[in-house]
């Protein structure tokens, strides 16, 4: 019994010494100045270039209605992989496409690296308060599934993408990533 303790009270201080990333939003791993940049959602024609806000599914549902042609590009901050490329070329494919473009991180982990790329747009972030968990896979999928229309806890068998097309509030497509012009 005294090894299986001992193990134990390693291994949390092994953990508590450890910085994990993306398990929650990460909000709380914020510094003061990009937590600043955090405002509350007072509705889509207040929000500006420059901050965050955090938004639902449903509420982005009711503004896609709106407008003819939208694109949503949901991101993790810092991806670096090879479908994921700077924000700005989304909002230049958008502009080029006539879609009206809402680019929504999962959470908040490596926010600098969104930041640091001076978008000329409002950011949005899923509001995990509204989906009631603190796990950034459940919200997302929950924010994803109703984006989709679908039942909020459906579970995916595979993955579709994270670049959405509509025309008001219908889906239309998918995508995995922008195509080559």
């Amino acid at each position: 019994m005294d090894k299986t303790i001992g193990f134990v009270v390693l291994l949390l201080i092994g953990l508590s010494s450890c910085v994990v990333q993306g398990l929650t939003n990460d909000f709380g791993k914020l510094d003061e100045s990009e937590k600043a940049k955090i405002l509350p959602f007072e509705g889509f024609s207040a929000a500006k270039s420059g901050y965050i806000f955090e938004i639902n599914a449903k509420d982005l549902r009711e503004e896609l209605k709106r407008h003819e042609k939208s694109m949503v590009y949901f991101f993790s901050n810092g991806c670096s992989a090879t479908g994921c490329k700077p924000l700005a070329d989304y909002i230049h494919y958008a502009n080029q496409h006539d879609y009206r473009l809402f680019l929504v991180m999962n959470g908040y982990a490596n926010l600098s690296s969104t930041l640091d790329q001076n978008v000329d747009a409002p950011l949005f972030a899923i509001d995990r308060e509204y989906y009631n968990t603190r796990l950034s896979y459940k919200y997302s999928r929950y924010f994803e599934n109703e984006l989709m229309s679908l039942p909020i806890k459906t579970k995916q068998d595979n993955y579709r993408g994270n670049i959405y097309l509509f025309e008001g509030d219908q889906l239309i497509n998918i995508w995995l990533s922008l195509p080559e012009e």
